[in-house]
């Protein structure tokens, strides 16, 4: 090994691992209904023009895949920073229970749920988990996910992930989801 390559992976072991923290949220007016329009939110810092505000661009818009979209706008925003390690904090016990307890039994039965019938919103979760794989393999990125309580009503990362989330809802002036802008926190 050379000195410099030497020098290089003491550098390397000897730095604290930087760690790459981003919050998640989705947002549903009437959820269930017909008429439901959803919004994503994904929160990186006060401020940070990284933040993501926009529509849910899959329908139909529910809760559970706006909260699943926006882990994926933030799986790909990490993706884009190239962290060693990321933690990916999100409010829904549903987007978590998908993509790391569920997720093993949906793989090795066809995608099927246990009643035989093909799974929810697979077409955000496979993505996901084809995305979490080549990250974990290719780019040597560990990313883990963390359930935090929403709502609480203390102003951390969850709660602007929410507001986000919640200013991503399209209005109803507005003419489609492409003209969603990404938002700033206040």
């Amino acid at each position: 090994m050379a000195a410099t390559e030497t020098g290089n992976l003491h550098e390397k072991l000897t730095q604290p691992e930087k760690v790459f923290a981003v919050y998640t949220d989705g947002a549903c007016q009437s959820n269930g209904k017909a008429e439901a329009k959803a919004g994503v939110g994904v929160f990186v810092g006060v401020d940070d023009p990284r933040n993501i505000s926009l529509p849910l661009e899959k329908t139909p818009h529910t809760n559970n895949r706006a909260e699943l979209w926006a882990i994926k706008l933030a799986l790909d925003l990490i993706e884009s920073e190239k962290p060693a390690r990321a933690i990916v904090y999100t409010d829904s016990e549903y987007a978590l229970k998908s993509l790391t307890v569920w997720i093993i039994n949906w793989r090795k039965n066809g995608w099927l749920n246990a009643k035989k019938k093909p799974i929810l919103n697979k077409d955000i979760i496979q993505p996901i988990d084809a995305q979490l794989f080549k990250m974990r393999v290719e780019d040597d990125i560990v990313v883990d996910f963390v359930h935090v309580k929403g709502h609480s009503g203390h102003c951390d990362g969850n709660y602007h992930a929410d507001l986000l989330a919640t200013q991503g809802i399209p209005k109803d002036d507005d003419d489609s989801i492409q003209s969603a802008k990404r938002q700033r926190t206040e």
